[in-house]
């Protein structure tokens, strides 16, 4: 019999600050939930927008998150774990990424060649501190601290035309650069430039007859040089299952697991500096990995009520090996006026 050794939270989500749990009970890296906004007024989104030639060419200049273009699908919303919920977080942890709320400078393209692929590029102002509150969205410098962040994705798309029958399916590869980062390697040296890049797959392998019911696997791997980087190795996979039950259509059931592993550099020094007692740059001990379980049913009451209990196990909390599991038991409630 497996006896459960760990702490066990409740939590009833809304729009409140809910990385708290995460951040002064659980003490993982992964947050319980995600949060819209957090508790400030800022500026957003701010572009010029030009469509060519049957929307085979897009074009966006202005500010912009590079979240809502890269490392997305529409599944990864089903959860309530931050580590699923808008992008693949590993991203975040590795170079200054933006994502809603934080905006910053950028230039975006996207292509379509052919009907079923899909190609996007883009530049952004690579700045870590453009999320500060003080800015209220409006750290409009072009003076990155990690210079430019270069993108590319390319999507093929599956069954997704109008003449199509067979279950949908998206298969995407990318890649980024940070042209100006800079910093000490994990096990000494300097390194200039950091990069990146992700496939990321979702493809229907059950449909209920000619509907869009059924159940979508999907899988999110990211990849980094673990000589610079917390989280070289990051993996977000997980089940979506619309209208499960007959009577409830509109209804997703959602089961995901999510891994990171820390870098074996960093690892490698944290363990040379314990020995050293030189431990403050590292922190106090060596990480191994961070792995999340979660469950959950999203209850579509209505087209503007939606109730989600959720069920979370977090294993080896930030890695260390000496904080406890937890399990956590909450909802998610969304309201849209």
């Amino acid at each position: 019999m497996y006896h459960f050794k760990g702490a066990l939270f409740l939590y009833l989500s809304g729009l409140a600050d809910r990385n708290q749990l995460s951040a002064k009970k659980i003490g993982n890296q992964f947050p319980v939930a995600q949060v819209y906004g957090g508790q400030n007024i800022r500026l957003n989104e701010l572009y010029l927008k030009q469509i060519l030639w049957d929307k085979k060419l897009i074009l966006k200049a202005g500010r912009l998150d590079a979240g809502n273009y890269f490392l997305q699908s529409k599944l990864y919303y089903k959860f309530v774990n931050n580590g699923f919920d808008g992008n693949p977080i590993a991203v975040f942890f590795n170079g200054p990424f933006t994502a809603y709320p934080n905006a910053t400078w950028g230039l975006y393209a996207q292509v379509r060649p052919v009907p079923r692929i899909l190609g996007k590029v883009a530049a952004f102002v690579a700045q870590d501190d453009v999320a500060d509150n003080k800015y209220h969205g409006f750290n409009w410098s072009l003076n990155g601290s990690d210079g430019t962040q270069l993108i590319t994705e390319w999507s093929y798309q599956v069954n997704q035309l109008k003449e199509d029958t067979g279950y949908p399916g998206n298969y995407w590869v990318g890649y980024f650069y940070y042209t100006e980062s800079k910093g000490e390697k994990w096990l000494g040296g300097h390194f200039n430039g950091n990069s990146g890049y992700y496939i990321l797959l979702d493809q229907m392998i059950y449909r209920h007859s000619k509907s869009d019911r059924g159940l979508t696997p999907f899988v999110a791997l990211l990849f980094a040089p673990k000589d610079r980087n917390l989280l070289p190795f990051f993996i977000s996979s997980g089940l979506v299952y619309k209208g499960l039950f007959a009577s409830r259509p509109d209804d997703y059931t959602n089961l995901g697991y999510i891994y990171g592993k820390y870098s074996t550099d960093l690892r490698a020094a944290q363990r040379i500096a314990k020995k050293t007692r030189m431990m403050p740059r590292f922190g106090g001990q060596p990480q191994n990995f961070e792995a999340v379980l979660e469950l959950n049913h999203w209850f579509q009451v209505n087209p503007w009520f939606i109730i989600v209990p959720d069920v979370q196990y977090i294993m080896n909390p930030r890695g260390l090996g000496n904080i406890r599991d937890a399990l956590v038991i909450g909802a998610q409630i969304s309201i849209t006026l």
